[in-house]
């Protein structure tokens, strides 16, 4: 929801309240179903936790609070457009990740891309890294579908709407030349192939341990170690993609100049 809601700010010119929600997350915490009097309409009604970062709280605390009226506003009305209802909207502190410094490199390299979707699912994946394993591996691969996509839409490539991420990295892979068949080198090939391999497991890691689907009594719980190789795979293979598709657009347009 929060890049709908960054959207709608920017939409009505709140450049600087979108810029302060950026650095935020949101979480809806559900509070009861609503049924409408006399009608047969009904409505979730949630309350909202807007965790921000110290500087964006002392921000707050010490301007006019417009920008913080601001996002509440665009946080209640677009929550009516999905038939949710705010109860309350209360803003905490958001803690910072421990990260590393390859951690920090991935952010780096993604950070420089033209995509808020790209930055969030990693910072999501940081962020749940070791308290929520399967969130972890959820974000992991969201990562990775979001990177294949931005790669695909910059090359100008279609691509199947319901298409999987293995399908979605062999797509991104062949636009920016990293596809085996492309290669003739029989190494190269076999370290190419491999990387497909991964980002296939990482799927399937996702549809065995991730938090997008209900779960049985005796599934399996991944453990912090788990996720953490997880969340580094994805981090570097979308830090390679990106450096590769941005060196393949330097390269194509040093060609059209010349």
């Amino acid at each position: 929801m929060i890049e709908q809601v960054i959207q709608w700010l920017k939409d009505g010119d709140e450049q600087e309240a979108a810029a302060a929600l950026s650095e935020c997350t949101l979480d809806l915490l559900f509070v009861d179903l609503l049924f409408e009097i006399g009608g047969e309409r009904e409505f979730w009604l949630y309350d909202v936790n807007v965790a921000a970062p110290r500087k964006v709280l002392d921000g707050l605390e010490a301007s006019t609070q417009a920008e913080k009226a601001q996002i509440e506003r665009a946080i209640r009305a677009l929550a009516e457009t999905n038939s949710w209802l705010i109860r309350d909207i209360a803003w905490v502190p958001k803690p910072a990740v421990q990260t590393s410094l390859a951690d920090e490199e991935v952010s780096a390299q993604l950070s420089s891309i033209d995509s808020e979707h790209v930055r969030r699912a990693w910072e999501k994946a940081l962020k749940r890294r070791s308290d929520d394993p399967g969130g972890a591996i959820t974000a992991a691969r969201t990562l990775l579908e979001t990177v294949c996509k931005y790669i695909l839409d910059e090359a100008g490539v279609n691509y199947p709407g319901n298409a999987d991420l293995p399908k979605l990295y062999h797509l991104a892979a062949k636009s920016v030349k990293l596809a085996p068949s492309q290669h003739s080198d029989q190494l190269v090939r076999r370290v190419l192939g491999n990387c497909q391999a991964v980002v296939d497991g990482i799927a399937a890691l996702r549809n065995e341990f991730g938090d997008a689907h209900g779960k049985g009594a005796d599934a399996l719980e991944p453990s912090p170690l788990l996720a953490e190789l997880t969340v580094n795979i994805a981090g570097a293979m979308a830090t390679y993609l990106t450096v590769v598709a941005e060196s393949s657009r330097e390269s194509d347009s040093r060609q059209l100049s010349g």
